[in-house]
């Protein structure tokens, strides 16, 4: 039952990071979802990228593109989220 409630948790948390993102502006674009996409080792075979290694990478964890697309595109702006925040945060010295 923990599990379960733990992995809830997190889907609810995520869901949540991403609205505020989204509220906030932020946006993930075309041309950063392809980078990570292009960059990503899984799909790479010799160093390159491989779209027969992409695909039947999605298919076999049961993803259409469009459906890993818009999940990657919603963790990379929670990383952005996640980025600014720290960003944002200062410390101040001890006295």
């Amino acid at each position: 039952m923990k599990l379960r409630e733990n992995i809830l948790n997190q889907m609810i948390t995520a869901r949540v990071l991403v609205t505020n993102a989204q509220h906030r502006g932020l946006t993930v674009d075309d041309k950063t979802l392809l980078k990570d996409i292009l960059e990503n080792e899984n799909f790479q075979r010799d160093g390159k990228f491989s779209r027969n290694l992409y695909q039947g990478l999605l298919n076999a964890n049961r993803y259409t593109e469009s459906s890993y697309e818009s999940m990657r595109r919603e963790d990379l702006l929670q990383e952005k989220l996640a980025l600014i925040a720290n960003n944002s945060i200062s410390v101040s010295k001890a006295s």
